[in-house]
């Protein structure tokens, strides 16, 4: 026992020989009760101190190490890489990433804009604005969690941000499902449900469809479906042979108009950004003679998600399909398209390009 508990002791022992009342012994009570707690008090005050001046150091210190040890996507946020001066808006670095994935893995789906909290330690919370063609609003998010690095949640209620597969084969699809295709018993495709439920559409409909080829087609011979100043065309699939993934390139408006990206990501990647307006304001031109710029531009779009430090595309596949389209004998090949057309067009079409046709499924039909 040290030397001022023993004094206490003795202190408290000398009042055995003093005479003193009840009221005494409850006011020397109340004082001994009062020192000891203010004492516990500065107690608990160092202690809390001491702990907040522990945990200000790990935070200062250890925080920044962790975040220079993985990717620092707060930066990734910060980093303007793209003017839009339609909208007199920026584009981050991550907004830009964000939105290439969504651009050619996502149909009808764009990123519009991202935001990012950072907790420290190399943990981020990140969100992601998206658009939906078939709803024509905005306000969905995706919201992902990133700890030292690594993806550990994504909550995507609507799976914007997911990959669709099976888009253009009913065969392979073992929930194939919807109201307006269908197959027999025999798994043949039945071409006149199809023609008959668009025939029983309003004359003013507009429908959204999805179009898988018999054969896979080139790229040319895709485009030479269309003729001069057709805006039927939203959204080409590029075939590559892994199993259940589907991805390609929008021709329709889902590109940043007038956009201007910074001179070592236009030289690096170019055509990364197409202007939408580049066919409308040149009527002339069918989409075979831009054959060029699509390719590179799908070419670009893989290049660069496939270089990001940031990988946003949370698959270890990218750097093989990377690896196929810098082959110097890659051309684009696919099994499948997605058109917006009125009644008229869609009936033609369809009509006039059966033989090449194994599955359409209509998505979305609205009035104009």
């Amino acid at each position: 026992m040290s030397d001022k508990l023993n004094k206490i002791e003795d202190d408290i022992r000398a009042l055995n020989d003093i005479e003193i009342n009840d009221n005494e012994v409850r006011d020397i009570t109340k004082l001994i009760n009062k020192a000891v707690n203010k004492r516990i008090k500065v107690i608990c005050l160092k202690t809390i101190a001491s702990v907040v001046i522990v945990v200000g150091i790990i935070f200062l210190l250890i925080s920044p190490i962790m975040k220079a040890a993985t990717i620092n996507v707060k930066k990734i946020s910060e980093n303007i890489v793209a003017y839009e001066d339609v909208y007199d808006s920026s584009y981050s670095e991550l907004t830009l990433l964000m939105k290439v994935r969504m651009d050619i893995f996502s149909p009808y789906i764009q990123s519009v804009y991202t935001t990012v909290e950072d907790d420290g330690f190399g943990n981020y919370d990140i969100r992601v604005e998206t658009w939906h063609n078939k709803e024509d609003y905005g306000g969905r998010y995706v919201d992902i969690r990133i700890e030292q690095g690594k993806f550990k949640f994504i909550n995507d209620e609507n799976n914007d941000f997911g990959i669709m597969a099976n888009q253009y084969n009913p065969y392979g699809n073992t929930n194939f499902k919807d109201n307006y295709s269908t197959r027999n018993s025999d798994y043949e495709f039945d071409h006149n449900k199809i023609i008959d439920t668009i025939k029983g559409f309003s004359d003013a409909s507009i429908i959204s469809a999805t179009i898988g080829f018999k054969d896979l087609l080139l790229l040319e011979e895709v485009f030479d479906l269309f003729n001069e100043g057709n805006q039927m065309l939203q959204y080409v699939n590029v075939y590559h042979e892994i199993p259940y993934r589907n991805f390609g390139f929008k021709t329709g408006v889902y590109q940043i108009n007038d956009a201007i990206l910074n001179d070592e990501i236009n030289n690096q990647y170019p055509n990364l950004i197409l202007d939408s307006n580049i066919r409308r304001d040149n009527s002339n031109l069918s989409y075979h003679e831009l054959i060029e710029e699509y390719t590179n531009h799908y070419i670009s779009s893989i290049n660069y998600l496939n270089d990001s430090e940031f990988n946003v595309t949370f698959e270890d596949w990218i750097d093989n399909v990377a690896i196929e389209v810098n082959d110097p004998n890659f051309i684009i090949k696919s099994e499948g398209i997605h058109i917006y057309a009125s009644k008229k067009d869609m009936l033609k079409f369809y009509e006039d390009n059966i033989e090449l046709i194994n599955y359409c499924k209509i998505n979305d039909v609205k009035m104009y």
